[in-house]
């Protein structure tokens, strides 16, 4: 739970930790490139705060009282874009261009996550027809095997077999892909195994 901090140390205090927990969660959310911009930005303006509050503890301790009430007030009322746009005019600076720069972004990262979308959907339809393919496949070799006649049908059954094995594991395979959204440990190479685990290590 967050707890409005109230004075100056506590502030310094919460923005050095919301430096360390956005670094962490940049590393938590390293290839979503949107989340990873966003935790960058917390990491790097959570350092920026604490730097320059704790500059302002030690150097105009009054100030710094000061500071620290007005953000608290600030905070508990819920509003901190109002303020921040406030300030923003009032040094000179245009915040309603940010906001456009920042709905021109939104409109990018929405596009961007429709056409994801549209692409795992087809992957899904993709892997779906060659595991319905594979079933197929291991369907009708299953209902030959009787049929086999000759010196050499046993032999040809038992290859026909192992067909039917392999086909029926490859569409187990892209099932697996498909519902449990990981690479099937037995066509992982060792490298991924390590640093995935076996089933064993696992269980």
């Amino acid at each position: 739970m967050f707890k409005t901090p109230e004075t100056l140390p506590e502030f310094i205090e919460t923005m050095l930790r919301s430096c360390v927990e956005a670094d962490r969660l940049f590393h938590e959310n390293v290839n979503d490139r949107w989340l990873r911009e966003a935790h960058t930005h917390t990491a790097v303006n959570g350092l920026i705060a604490a730097a320059s509050l704790e500059a302002m503890r030690e150097f105009a301790p009054s100030a710094g009282s000061d500071a620290a009430e007005w953000l608290e007030q600030i905070l508990n009322a819920g509003d901190v874009a109002g303020p921040a746009y406030r300030l923003a005019k009032s040094l000179g600076h245009d915040p309603d261009q940010w906001i456009a720069d920042f709905e021109t972004r939104a409109a990018f990262r929405k596009a961007n996550r429709a056409a994801t979308a549209e692409a795992h959907a087809a992957l899904r339809a993709t892997l779906t027809t060659l595991a319905d393919r594979w079933s197929r496949m291991a369907d009708h070799e299953e209902k030959a095997i009787p049929l086999l006649d000759g010196p050499a049908s046993v032999q040809v059954a038992d290859v026909a077999t192992q067909r039917v094995h392999t086909y029926r594991q490859a569409a187990a395979d892209l099932q697996e892909v498909l519902t449990a959204g990981r690479i099937p440990h037995d066509l992982m190479t060792d490298a991924e195994l390590e640093r995935h685990g076996t089933p064993e290590r696992e269980s």
